[in-house]
């Protein structure tokens, strides 16, 4: 019998909010080109890094284009919102008692324009980045440094994401893993292996909050 949860951590991009639409064009500004979209989604998987790990790999490493960068993507927020449910589910997470955080590949000052402009910050106890985390996903370090943060042992928390990269450091860390499903292109559909819990829009929170919070027979 599983054991209650004590902590929830959880994915950015994909997961929290669709943020696509604004790193694409912040990676298009930064290049100076029109990005194959293709090309981009490639890019950023497993083992991608930080926004400016991404445009050392397009062959842009100066600091004006990484300015650039932030400068449209903090720019193209405007209307950018939760998935359906995400705040609620936090807000809902926190007056359960879990603690809750967030590992994200993103650089910490893009996460930061992302969860403020979001209005959710607050709702995080730790926050770890891709300038924080040992190294990318899917090493597990990231996750286990979170759950240092949040003081709770890996077997008592469960990661939430959208990518194989999210789905292989979680296995990796030895938490549970919830694949939310919500994002067409979320490639946790392709892993190999099932996840503990499958999310597949705002109506499997509340019950997933209530499955984790109670000791689990399966």
């Amino acid at each position: 019998m599983l054991p209650p949860a004590r902590a929830v951590v959880i994915d950015l991009d994909g997961t929290l909010a669709d943020t696509f639409g604004a790193m694409y064009a912040a990676f298009c500004a930064a290049s100076g080109r029109a990005l194959d979209v293709d090309e981009l989604i490639a890019l950023m998987g497993p083992g991608a890094g930080t926004e400016a790990g991404i445009l050392a790999q397009l062959g842009v490493q100066n600091p004006a284009a990484l300015e650039r960068w932030y400068e449209q993507y903090r720019g193209a927020h405007e209307g950018l919102a939760p998935f359906p449910g995400m705040r609620a589910f936090l807000d809902d997470a926190r007056a359960r008692g879990l603690r809750t955080g967030m590992l994200t590949g993103k650089g910490r000052r893009s996460t930061l324009i992302t969860l403020d402009a979001l209005g959710v910050t607050a709702l995080l106890d730790a926050i770890i980045t891709g300038d924080e985390a040992p190294a990318a996903k899917p090493d597990p370090g990231g996750i286990l440094l979170t759950l240092i943060r949040l003081g709770v042992p890996p077997a008592r928390a469960v990661y939430i994401g959208d990518s194989l990269a999210d789905f292989g450091a979680a296995r990796a860390a030895g938490t549970r893993i919830a694949a939310a499903l919500w994002d067409p292109r979320a490639s946790i559909a392709r892993a190999e292996g099932q996840p503990d819990y499958a999310l597949l829009g705002e109506d499997d929170l509340g019950p997933f909050l209530d499955a984790i919070t109670v000791a689990d027979s399966r």
